[in-house]
């Protein structure tokens, strides 16, 4: 197990952002359950609706294990066909709604489809890959409903349009942030590590100079005790000469 002094903040963020792309897609995937059985009278093929739900919830699980495991372009990939199989729900979806359905509100796997913007916000950096796939998204459901229900364009559907959008930019936008502030906190901790680590080689240096000097002290200390001793044991000897020669016990004999 990783000590989570060692993960950097980028990671732990990216885990932060992973964690709120799986409550979006969940939370969205219950609005659709829901929004299923409130419309179920409305769709033709109920069934063939709701296992295509269930098809969506594999495919979530598919996804959140994939964009655990890969980086740049293998996520991108994920993201791309993850959006191309929501849409492609999305149509099948709009293709067994009824006549007398209002194709703003009816079709349940419309948040889900907004949702899924939010993958590309998180997974693409480049900010014109952002506005190109929910665009392209926008376009195919605009497409698809006046295409199914004839030009009733009103204002909640193109209020639904623009929502593409606005969950793509919302969530690259997210992202951006806190990917600049885990770069941020990165490089501060790389610093203070350099930091610490230059002061514990200037502890250790202090700490040999200190050593030196002691052996230095104690070395000048023996020097100087030698030198008294050589001294004292000099001026002894000559006293003792002096005080022989004085009491003739050393005879100048030539």
């Amino acid at each position: 197990m990783s000590d989570p002094q060692q993960v950097s903040a980028a990671a732990r963020h990216e885990r932060l952002l992973l964690r709120l792309l799986i409550f979006a897609r969940t939370a969205t995937l219950c609005q659709a359950a829901v929004s299923l059985g409130l419309t179920w009278r409305q769709l033709t093929e109920p069934l063939l609706a709701a296992a295509l739900l269930g098809l969506l919830i594999a495919e979530n699980i598919i996804l959140i294990r994939g964009l655990r495991r890969r980086d740049g372009l293998g996520r991108q990939l994920l993201a791309t066909l993850d959006v191309g199989l929501g849409m492609a729900a999305l149509f099948a979806i709009m293709a067994m709604l009824k006549h007398t359905a209002i194709p703003d509100t009816d079709n349940f796997l419309y948040p889900y489809t907004v949702a899924s913007m939010s993958v590309i916000g998180l997974v693409y950096r480049r900010f014109p890959a952002v506005l190109l796939i929910p665009t392209l998204a926008a376009a195919g459901y605009l497409g698809a409903t006046l295409v199914r229900f004839g030009p009733r364009t009103t204002v909640d559907l193109l209020t639904n349009v623009i929502t593409y959008w606005a969950w793509a930019v919302a969530s690259w936008f997210v992202a951006a942030r806190f990917r600049k502030l885990s770069a941020e906190l990165d490089q501060a901790r790389d610093a203070a590590a350099a930091r610490e680590a230059e002061l514990a080689r200037e502890r250790e240096c202090s700490r040999h100079q200190r050593e030196l000097h002691v052996v230095q002290l104690t070395m000048a200390q023996r020097e100087r005790e030698r030198t008294m001793l050589s001294r004292d044991l000099h001026d002894h000897v000559l006293q003792t000469l002096e005080f022989m020669g004085r009491e003739d016990w050393i005879s100048d004999t030539r």
